[in-house]
């Protein structure tokens, strides 16, 4: 499997395409459909999706119509079409999605998408979700360097954040991050160097 990280967008996402050895995925589309060709060589097959906020999706338009298949927990698909509950509105575009016609296919906890693995860590949302392959995890906007995702936000939960951290606490695996935003880094590294993850002082006292 290859990984190539996409990020030329406006909000700064980061935008995964996995390339296997006759299909691809791509993770949280924000570069438009069309433009694919310059950046994937293998046939597109699936559309995962980290959780429900437009910065995470905003080209998803592009893609029906293709004979994809839509990956996502069932209240990120709550999401799409309500631009309040997505968040569009903070961008000023209130933007609301309808799939319906597309195939979806809602994904929870220990599910598997071909050989990946579904982990849901809410906290940031009550539908965000991250996608691990082999010695990867895709973490959406649940785990970056050296912090964690903001819990103000519609469904956005302090304290199920602080189990999702607690969780993800006790993963034996050194998985390499690749988060939403910003950079890439490791499990290890967070556990000795993210204040969110060290310790047991945020889980158990903010």
């Amino acid at each position: 499997m290859k990984i190539k990280v996409l990020n030329d967008n406006i909000f700064q996402t980061n935008t995964y395409i996995l390339e296997f050895d006759e299909v691809a995925f791509i993770i949280d589309p924000t570069i438009n459909y069309n433009k694919l060709d310059t950046n994937i060589k293998k046939k597109l097959q699936n559309v995962l999706l980290t959780h429900g906020h437009y910065d995470h999706f905003s080209e998803i338009e592009s893609y029906k119509n293709h004979n994809l298949n839509f990956y996502m927990h069932k209240k990120c698909y709550e999401k799409l079409n309500n631009y309040l509950k997505n968040c569009s509105y903070l961008f000023g575009v209130n933007k609301e999605i309808n799939l319906d016609d597309e195939n979806v296919v809602f994904v929870k906890e220990g599910d598997m998408i071909g050989d990946i693995h579904v982990y849901e860590f809410f906290g940031h949302t009550n539908c965000s979700i991250a996608f691990a392959i082999n010695d990867n995890l895709f973490s959406g906007d649940f785990l970056f360097k050296n912090s964690i995702g903001r819990t103000d936000l519609y469904s956005g939960n302090i304290e199920m954040m602080k189990k999702s951290i607690d969780k993800i606490k006790r993963f034996s695996e050194n998985f390499t991050i690749y988060p939403g935003h910003d950079e890439i880094t490791t499990l290890d590294d967070e556990r000795k160097n993210n204040l969110y993850l060290y310790g047991d002082e945020y889980v158990q006292n903010s």
